[in-house]
């Protein structure tokens, strides 16, 4: 139940809700702390330490897709996790650097690149991206 419910969380809530729905809540509590990895890593996405979520969900992605039920989602699940993550850490700033943004999710600012572009021409992301000084600004 942990497992399941806080990945959705991660994928779909925005930070105050994972908050206030999962890491706040009383009853679900109980079953975070039957998965603590799930509980670190939605802490650390509440606070906006997104390479440590990601680094804890990686680590525990052989286990996941062993899962029956969950296996077919993971990937999914992942994906939206990471991309809602990219998004949120552009909100704050009307510019960012992505050597910023690539130290702060721990990936090559190249393969970051990518998935901004792929962000903004989703419309996921306002904004337009200086690929010369690799700088997108809104």
């Amino acid at each position: 139940m942990a497992i399941y419910g806080g990945l959705c969380a991660m994928a779909f809530f925005d930070r105050e809700e994972l908050k206030t729905r999962l890491l706040d809540n009383s009853e679900f509590k109980v079953y975070l702390e039957l998965e603590p990895h799930i509980r670190e890593a939605a802490q650390a996405y509440y606070s906006a330490r997104y390479s440590v979520t990601l680094g804890i969900l990686e680590r525990h992605k052989p286990d996941f897709i062993a899962d029956l039920f969950l296996s077919a989602h993971v990937d999914v699940l992942y994906k939206e996790i990471r991309q809602k993550a990219l998004v949120e850490a552009f909100y704050p700033y009307s510019t960012i650097e992505l050597s910023t943004l690539s130290s702060l999710f721990a990936v090559p600012i190249n393969d970051l690149a990518v998935e901004v572009i792929q962000l903004i021409e989703d419309g996921r992301i306002k904004a337009r991206l200086d690929c010369e000084n690799h700088v997108p600004f809104f």
